[in-house]
């Protein structure tokens, strides 16, 4: 996900690495920086 008019990277935020949200963060860090965060903590 690059903006084409500036060419620049998004900085992502991605809350809850469950089934949907930790492919989903895997899949945008392939061109963009991401963190993930996940209310349980044994998750």
């Amino acid at each position: 996900m690059i903006n084409e008019k500036t060419g620049r990277k998004y900085c992502i935020a991605v809350a809850d690495t469950g089934y949907v949200g930790l492919p989903l963060a895997v899949l945008f860090s392939q061109h963009n920086k991401v963190t993930a965060v996940d209310i349980l903590p044994e998750s």
